[in-house]
């Protein structure tokens, strides 16, 4: 019976361990700004984070889930038609089975680039879910509240868009404030331009984003850097 006691109270004893454990515990993935990193997920997806991104995923059991916090990942999800892939940002989530998207915060809003298959995308108003927005390969969609702006744009433009992926930053008809806004992601001091007058004519670049020093010096004026809340 001494025995039998003896054996029961350690199985007992992991078994409340093991029931006691967060079965909701999320895989935290950071880049600072001007990182970048790729990561393969549990369930063999792979997500490629750009600048300044913190996501969280759960994808424990049946649940597929992640917590963009900030800044923008790019993801190839693996098939799984039981356990839908959903990205949520804010109130808003996308949703997939096996395709390849992107998608960028900015404050409470996102921006969403589907290369292949098709997404879901669902905002939430006044506690209420919206009626779903059908994202094909090709579409790209940005969100102003409650409000879902869809474009189409060409494989090239895509592919402009997404050219963080291989470390650079590419523009084509940009405005010098946009050029400069976007350049700045990816550099701890804040990017300014003096002398900058409005309207100034637009550009084609290509500018490698982990080299700070490889900005354009175009700008009346030139380019300074100053610490950001400076």
């Amino acid at each position: 019976m001494v025995l039998a006691a003896s054996l029961i109270l350690p199985l007992l004893a992991s078994a409340y361990w093991f029931i006691s454990q967060p079965r909701d515990k999320a895989d935290e993935y950071q880049t600072a700004v001007g990182g970048f990193q790729i990561v393969r997920l549990a369930d063999g997806s792979q997500v490629t984070l750009n600048t300044a991104t913190h996501l969280r995923a759960y994808l424990h059991g049946g649940t597929r889930r992640i917590e963009l916090d900030s800044g923008e990942a790019f993801f190839v999800v693996a098939k799984d038609a039981a356990r839908p892939f959903v990205v949520s940002v804010a109130k808003k989530t996308v949703t997939a089975v096996g395709t390849q998207f992107s998608v960028r915060r900015t404050a409470a809003d996102i921006q969403v680039l589907v290369t292949k298959g098709r997404v879901e995308l669902r905002v939430s108003s006044g506690g209420r879910l919206a009626a779903p927005t059908q994202l094909d390969a090709g579409s790209l969609a940005r969100t102003i509240g409650s409000e879902v702006r869809v474009e189409h744009v060409s494989a090239d433009e895509a592919e402009r868009i997404l050219n963080w992926r291989s470390g650079f930053v590419v523009f084509r008809d940009t405005s010098l404030a946009d050029a400069v806004a976007e350049l700045s992601r990816y550099q701890s001091r804040e990017l300014l331009i003096a002398g900058f007058r409005p309207g100034f004519d637009s550009y084609h670049w290509k500018v490698p984003h982990q080299q700070p020093g490889c900005v354009p010096d175009i700008a009346p004026g030139g380019f300074s850097r100053h610490r950001r809340g400076d």
